[in-house]
């Protein structure tokens, strides 16, 4: 009877065994419901993040649909969800200097690939040649037809903002200003929002519930630095750094913190990142000239500043400035009035330029050229001393005496007032939002420059009061005082 049991025990083993084995290799029973079940999951995962409709959501949308698209490849809903995360990719990274090669090539296969599929044309696809600007928006294909087609298609909040895009290329200001309206009505809770019309008064909530949404990151970061919070204004694009690296706004704007508190090499390093990422952002370069010429580097930064004036836009008149600048401090002074003549060309009302060409002329011994700049900045800024005291030196070769000691009481006068503001903004500092660490760095290097500041302008006041001789003119009396107080209120805090 054992024996029976045992030869019974071993039949079954080999039957479940056998059993266990045919379903693996059976590809009807195993393979078509996982990949099945795979493909679901995929589109999901990729409709999830889609549906965040900001870049890195459609960044990693298209991952996912790319999986699915490679287990199911007729799935004309994943073509479709590929086209519009690439063409929405497209149209956003521009807006952040982030090469968009890659996804306006991938926007137009797909869009081909639509249009090939059944039903035979999808209205979007035929409109990403012209977003893309691979086709010119005036051309007569955009008509009033093609528009109200687009608008009756756009059944989604994503298809709606390509429809304002799109129609934006023809209709009026106020025609747009109505269709963006209405997009906020019908779709309210969207991230487009922010892009269809600047409207930024739940952004908090927002960013709180889309940690990588480093476009909103990047406005709040914006908002904050033109609000002088400067320490949030880092905070937030420090942020958008650690989503996606390269954002040159992102390196852009913490380089801008780190040169307004007075770390000019640590911008530097940051503007040179952001231009290495991107080399259309010539705010990025410009700013790394600034930075050079600030470090005395001036051979540098005149290398960075020639660059810019042939490729740049915004900033050619600035860097011709900074050119003319460079070679003064170089003292190579042929170069310096060109550059000047340049620069003036395209910024004549530049306050600083004109205090430059004044200087320039100066020690030109061309007073005539130089008074009628400095004359000019003074129309520009009445409160610069700078204007002031060379006006005076002027008018003391021309003997004009009386006019010379009323230009140095006024330049006096504005260099302490410039004073009292210094030291009021370096003691504000400790109540500012930084780290300890910042606020000291900061705190040295602003009492550093003004003690230079401080020495320099007492040096030149007291040279003025050696060319007079006499003593009780009211002006000579209160330019003495006020050098006095200037010591005693400024140099002594500084150097106790």
């Amino acid at each position: 009877m054992r024996k029976f049991k045992c030869i019974a025990l071993l039949i079954m083993c080999t039957m479940l065994i056998q059993c266990g084995g045919s379903r693996n290799q059976d590809p009807v029973l195993n393979t078509i419901p996982e990949t099945g079940w795979e493909f679901k999951l995929l589109k999901e995962q990729g409709d999830r993040e889609f549906a965040k409709m900001h870049y890195m959501g459609w960044y990693n949308a298209v991952n996912f649909y790319k999986k699915a698209l490679a287990l199911k490849n007729d799935s004309t809903e994943i073509k479709e969800k590929l086209f519009f995360s690439y063409f929405l990719i497209a149209l956003r990274e521009p807006l952040y200097f982030i090469d968009n090669s890659k996804s306006r090539s991938e926007t137009l296969f797909w869009a081909e690939e639509l249009n090939r599929s059944i039903p035979p044309k999808n209205p979007f696809a035929s409109i990403a040649k012209y977003l893309l600007g691979e086709k010119d928006p005036s051309s007569p294909e955009i008509t009033e037809a093609s528009i109200r087609e687009l608008k009756n298609a756009a059944d989604t909040d994503y298809k709606y903002f390509l429809y304002l895009k799109y129609s934006g290329l023809r209709l009026e200001t106020l025609a747009r200003q109505k269709e963006a309206d209405t997009f906020l009505k019908l779709y309210p809770s969207s991230n487009l929002r922010y892009f269809a019309n600047s409207q930024f008064n739940d952004m908090n909530i927002t960013i709180e519930k889309y940690p990588d949404f480093f476009e909103l990151f990047l406005v709040r970061g914006d908002l904050a630095y033109q609000a002088m919070e400067l320490e949030n204004a880092r905070r937030d694009y420090l942020k958008v750094l650690k989503i996606y690296r390269g954002i040159p706004p992102a390196l852009v704007g913490v380089g801008n913190v780190y040169y307004d508190i007075g770390l000019v090499q640590t911008a530097l390093e940051y503007y040179e990142e952001a231009f290495k990422t991107s080399q259309d952002h010539f705010t990025a370069l410009f700013k790394k000239g600034v930075c050079l010429h600030d470090l005395g580097r001036y051979d540098e930064s005149n290398i960075v500043m020639e660059i810019v004036t042939k490729d740049g836009v915004f900033e050619k008149g600035e860097a011709f400035y900074y050119i003319a600048l460079n070679y003064f401090n170089l003292k190579n002074f042929p170069r310096v009035e060109t550059n000047i003549k340049t620069a003036e060309s395209i910024i004549p009302d530049s306050f600083r330029l004109n205090v430059l060409a004044g200087l320039f002329y100066y020690q030109s011994d061309r007073y005539e050229e130089s008074r009628g700049y400095f004359e000019k900045a003074k129309e520009i800024s009445n409160t610069y001393p700078e204007c002031y005291y060379y006006l005076g030196l002027m008018d003391v070769k021309e003997q004009k005496r009386k006019k010379a000691l009323e230009n140095f009481l006024l330049a006096a006068v504005y260099y302490n007032g410039f004073f009292n503001d210094e030291h009021q903004a370096i003691e504000a500092i400790a109540e500012k939002n930084y780290t300890p660490e910042l606020k000291q760095r900061m705190k040295q290097l602003r009492e550093k420059r003004l003690e230079e500041d401080v020495r320099n302008t007492i040096q030149k006041l007291e040279n003025v009061l050696d060319v007079f001789t006499d003593n009780e003119k009211k002006e000579i009396i209160e330019i003495r005082r006020i050098v006095q107080y200037i010591k005693e209120s400024y140099l002594l805090k500084i150097t106790p």
